[in-house]
């Protein structure tokens, strides 16, 4: 149900709509003075109070974004490699995308990102990043760290990275443009040096997505039959459409155990594609973003500690938006993830100073297990 939303017209119009309004702010403030936070915040602001898009016929499969921004001191955290202590802010920008079912939260992506502006082009050289060793390694391997200020202060956290995107680099460019790269990629294209210039993550850009079904067909196919093709024939659709409604109500009545395990993993699989690991522009990251295709992945109601970590990492951070998030609050704490970490969050003192801050965009799609028409 959420693949189809996305696929429908609306959807992609709401997607754009949002990617343009988002640059539209990133533009207005890289015009007069191009600073990390003041743009990812004006960003965060363009995201706030908008509808959320549903699938026509089915209220209940939509996708509604979130926002807010945490104001304070930068979020500085120590942490050790090779028994080298170094202190760092953790990031700017907080993404998350989550899928919830019958108002139930089962997944959501976590990407911690750090902006950084694009120098000014010479005749001769093209406009280049500055990245700090020791906070690429940070957001590359995510190495046990201790907050010092800002959101993550007196928290000891070692969170998971394994897809290698919950830490990337924001890549804010004149006239306001902003792209997404993983962390691992940036420390591979940099190779020692302190610097990149943009036109280094081209390959990266131009890398088609990793795709599960692509790869292994036979597992991951959304459809049984190869010959139907119903994205591109409506032909193909039509006979899908009405196919699907009587072998829906069959399982559902006959052997509901078994279908419904099958479909679970089938749709499980597609949501939880791989993560992106860059996106060219505000467009591409739109899409990405809402589409649940970035971010490292963790699944609420499991023993899984890192699953747990994440969780209890993301819950104390959101809980601290007060009277923002409100939708993505009331999933985490229905989730029951990392609840003591909530009330320590909570009674914190509001961190003070307008130095820094985090910037919050949250995702949530939602969907029901209705009957389709």
């Amino acid at each position: 149900m959420f693949d189809e939303l996305l696929a429908t017209p609306e959807s992609q119009h709401w997607q754009w709509d949002l990617a343009l309004q988002m640059r539209k702010a990133v533009e207005h403030v890289y015009a007069t003075d191009p600073d990390e936070v003041q743009s990812v915040e004006a960003m965060v602001r363009a995201a706030s109070g908008r509808a959320a898009v549903a699938l026509p016929g089915s209220p209940g499969t939509k996708v509604e974004v979130e926002s807010a921004f945490l104001h304070g001191p930068r979020s500085q955290v120590e942490f050790e490699v090779g028994g080298e202590h170094h202190q760092c802010e953790l990031a700017d920008l907080l993404v998350l995308g989550s899928l919830a079912q019958d108002e139930k939260l089962v997944g959501q992506r976590v990407c911690f990102i750090q902006a950084k502006r694009a120098s000014k082009a010479g005749a001769q050289s093209p406009s280049r990043y500055g990245i700090d060793p020791w906070q690429l390694a940070l957001l590359r391997a995510f190495p046990e760290f201790t907050g010092v200020s800002g959101v993550f202060e007196a928290q000891s956290l070692h969170l998971r990275n394994r897809t290698g995107m919950l830490g990337a680099y924001g890549l804010l460019s004149e006239p306001g443009e902003f792209s997404i790269v993983s962390a691992r990629i940036v420390d591979s294209v940099l190779g020692g040096r302190r610097s990149v210039a943009a036109k280094e993550f081209i390959p990266a850009f131009l890398a088609p997505a990793p795709n599960w079904r692509v790869q292994n067909p036979t597992v991951f196919s959304r459809y049984p039959w190869p010959f139907l093709d119903p994205e591109r024939c409506q032909l193909c659709a039509d006979i899908l459409r009405h196919l699907w409604r009587p072998a829906w109500l069959h399982s559902h009545s006959h052997h509901s155990h078994s279908v419904k395990a099958g479909v679970k993993a089938r749709e499980d699989s597609h949501v939880w594609d791989p993560t992106v690991l860059s996106c060219i522009g505000m467009d591409t990251f739109v899409e990405a973003w809402t589409a649940l295709r970035l971010g490292e992945l963790w699944r609420p109601g499991t023993a899984v500690q890192s699953d747990m970590r994440l969780g209890a990492c993301i819950l104390a951070v959101v809980s601290r938006a007060k009277g923002q998030l409100s939708g993505l609050n009331g999933l985490l704490a229905e989730a029951h993830v990392g609840s003591p970490s909530k009330r320590d969050s909570e009674s914190r003192p509001e961190v003070r100073g307008n130095s820094g801050g985090l910037a919050i965009l949250s995702a949530i799609a939602r969907t029901s297990r209705t009957i389709p028409e």
